[in-house]
């Protein structure tokens, strides 16, 4: 069994099937408004029951910077040692909204937990 590995733009439509589509901390930056749209691409990328998997962040006070601060509006300011500040889409989906979504796009199996603290984890397959 062979893996490969692949760094590419998180929207373009796949080139070919695969059998496991993993993302780790991507979800939390995507805007809600464009969440189903992801989860179709996702759903398109995986060949007849091929596996989506994630982990992802939740939201925790203990789990961020000292200096950032929880996002406003789904969008936090980012401030990186040398003084430059960047404004972060930052989204805290619940579980739930993520197993409607993951329906909604026609995957199965679907099930999102999370952890006692800091993460979320997701699973579903398609049909």
């Amino acid at each position: 069994m062979a893996a490969d590995f692949e760094v590419r733009d998180a929207w373009a439509e796949p080139e070919r099937s695969v059998d496991i589509l993993f993302t780790g901390f991507w979800i939390s930056h995507i805007d809600r408004a464009r969440i189903d749209e992801f989860f179709g691409l996702a759903i398109r990328w995986l060949a007849p029951g091929g596996l989506f998997a994630f982990i992802d962040s939740r939201l925790d006070p203990a789990s961020g910077s000292r200096d950032h601060l929880p996002p406003e509006d789904d969008v936090q300011i980012r401030r990186l040692n040398d003084g430059a500040s960047f404004r972060v889409r930052k989204v805290f989906y619940e579980p739930a909204d993520l197993e409607s979504a993951l329906r909604r796009a026609g995957f199965a199996e679907v099930d999102v937990v999370t952890t006692a603290r800091f993460f979320v984890l997701g699973s579903a397959r398609r049909r």
